[in-house]
């Protein structure tokens, strides 16, 4: 092994004593940047034994040396995978520790020099795990089997099976971490996808198959769980394997895996009837040996089969939006940027315009050369639900060949009026109890438009106008209002129970009337941040303190230093001396 104090002498690290033991230091990649008082700061942590030196500061998280190699050890590490780009090359390694070891996962980059740094600043963590030979894969037309952690692909690989997972495995909340950006690298692929035997893990791959949909050619779901009655709750893939299942068993399996949903691969029904009335009770025993048809994404992670309130205040573009999601689900188009729907058939009641009216926005959206979608059908006029309008919708869904989506503009228009020995709270239930019977009785989604409150609230489903009773009936309750942030952008706000809560900011393009999703409200609300600090500190011009730059951007004070220590720290700005900064050169409102 290389001497120790060699090891320390190459790397720019200063002890006072080379034996074996935990000694702190600064940091020769850091401290010198650092501010004046804190450069002295002892950040560096350094380990010595036996098995040679590591080191690891806590202020950058540069850390080394590599495992394995002459210099000394990083760790007892249980695996670690490579995630290498499309030409091979490594960007980042997860590692995998002991049971026991929290946290039991991290993520480290190359620091070019053989050792690592402990963070992935500036990688692409959204990469798939072996996408270089996933891609060679799909090429050859092959399925691609999409699991939850690197050790089962590893497993399917060396039995023959292409397979790839995200970098991020599965949450334990409502939130599963498979994001678009996952499911673009899998475009034009038939996918297989299985799940974990828990809760993170079906939602985890509901949520790969529902995102995948119109991007990848194929996508089947297979629960390996409903074939091996003993899987152990968590097990997976590598467990069915190691239990005595082989190849050619997953072969078959994969081969009779229904496609998910009712995607565009599938045949479409030509003699439609009437869905039958599911029971609805059932013993535990029952219930576990049940199977029920997929749920139902008209627009993938925003609407979902069922009732749905869609509500914000007037003239702040509810109509355009579900103008554009009805076009797109009546021709299998995109939305709000880049949703892909499955084509079905769409009513829509527009009870506050008029044909004249919707000709115009139906122009501005899609021009006249071009034909408009004959699955939306419009409806400018309908008697209340309770005098025979309820029977008029189920008369559609009758007679639609495919009855994907039902939007009613707007429930004031429809709603009984309150009767006299009624509470206000049974009004509101009532109101729309009726059209979530008949939304999942067949299996379509409807969207009932209302409006907010004056009053507003510190949770925006509180905004909704009316009692509790109005936002408990609808299965999902979706809500368009500014960000209170101080972004100035609009949100949409989701909520229900089937679908994963939403928080994403929306622009509204004023000369095509078209609302695209931008993208999680946090990173919109540093963007907005970023820009006003930077058009402050140059209207200000030379050095200015954090206050003077709040107050000039108009925003929490507490807020800019967050926004300063950012921008320091990637050379936008430069600190001045104790809490001063100024302009880099070279850097203005404009950049990024």
């Amino acid at each position: 092994m290389t001497d120790v104090a060699e090891i320390l002498q190459d790397v720019g690290i200063k002890l006072s004593s080379t034996a074996p033991g935990k000694y702190s230091t600064t940091c020769p990649k850091c401290s010198a940047q650092r501010q004046p008082h804190h450069r002295r700061i002892r950040c560096l942590g350094v380990k010595i034994d036996e098995q040679g030196v590591c080191w690891r500061c806590n202020h950058c998280d540069w850390s080394g040396p590599a495992k394995g190699s002459a210099d000394g050890h990083a760790g007892d590490f249980a695996a670690t995978y490579d995630y290498r780009d499309a030409h091979g090359v490594p960007l980042f390694q997860k590692v995998r520790y002991p049971e026991g070891h929290e946290p039991r996962f991290r993520m480290r980059r190359p620091d070019g020099a053989g050792g690592w740094i402990w963070n992935t600043k500036g990688v692409d963590t959204t990469l798939l795990y072996r996408i270089d030979e996933v891609n060679e894969a799909i090429a050859l037309d092959r399925d691609i089997v999409v699991v939850e952690g690197e050790k089962d692909c590893d497993n399917l690989w060396a039995i023959g099976v292409p397979a790839t997972c995200s970098a991020f495995g599965a949450s334990k909340t409502d939130k599963p971490k498979w994001y678009r950006g996952h499911s673009e690298q899998l475009r034009d692929a038939n996918i297989v996808v299985l799940n974990d035997n828990d809760a993170a893990g079906y939602a985890h791959a509901d949520a790969t198959c529902r995102l995948s949909l119109g991007i990848a050619k194929r996508v089947r779901r297979l629960d390996l769980a409903r074939h091996w009655p003993n899987m152990p709750k968590g097990g997976d893939v590598s467990d069915w394997l190691a239990a005595g299942h082989t190849r050619e068993q997953l072969d078959v399996l994969m081969q009779q895996a229904p496609d998910y949903g009712d995607g565009p691969h599938q045949p479409r029904d030509q003699t439609r009837t009437k869905a039958p009335t599911p029971s609805t009770s059932a013993s535990a025993e029952a219930l576990q040996s049940m199977t029920f048809p997929p749920i139902k994404y008209v627009v993938p992670g925003v609407i979902v089969e069922g009732l749905t309130l869609l509500a914000g205040k007037p003239k702040i573009g509810k109509s355009w939006l579900l103008l554009h999601a009805a076009i797109a689900v009546a021709r299998g188009g995109i939305t709000l940027g880049d949703i892909h729907c499955i084509e079905g058939d769409v009513l829509y009641y527009a009870l506050e315009d008029n044909l004249r009216r919707l000709q115009s926005r139906m122009t501005k959206l899609l021009g006249i050369s071009q034909p408009w979608p004959k699955r939306l059908e419009f409806v400018c006029e309908m008697p209340r639900l309770t005098d025979g309008g309820l029977d008029m919708i189920k008369g559609w869904i009758e007679k639609a060949e495919r009855p994907r989506l039902i939007i009613i503009d707007t429930l004031a228009m429809v709603r009984a009026p309150k009767k006299k020995d009624q509470t206000q709270y049974d009004a509101d239930y009532d109101a729309v109890v009726e059209l979530r019977t008949l939304a999942n009785e067949h299996d379509v989604a409807v969207v009932v438009v209302h409006h907010l409150r004056k009053m507003d609230a510190d949770d925006a489903f509180d905004t909704v106008s009316g009692t509790l009773g109005l936002t408990g009936a609808p299965d999902t309750i979706l809500v368009m209002k500014y960000d209170r942030g101080g972004s100035g952008t609009v949100v949409l706000h989701g909520r229900g129970r089937d679908l994963i809560e939403i928080e994403k900011a929306v622009s509204f393009n004023k000369d095509t009337c078209v609302w695209t999703i931008t993208g999680d409200v946090p990173d919109v609300r540093s963007s907005t941040e970023r820009k006003a600090v930077l058009a402050a500190m140059q209207e200000i011009g030379g050095e200015a303190s954090v206050h003077a730059i709040a107050t000039s951007a108009e925003l929490k004070q507490a807020n800019v230093r967050r926004m300063l220590a950012r921008l320091a720290e990637k050379g936008s700005v430069q600190r001045c001396g104790r809490g001063k900064y100024k302009l880099a050169d070279g850097e203005n409102t404009h950049a990024g």
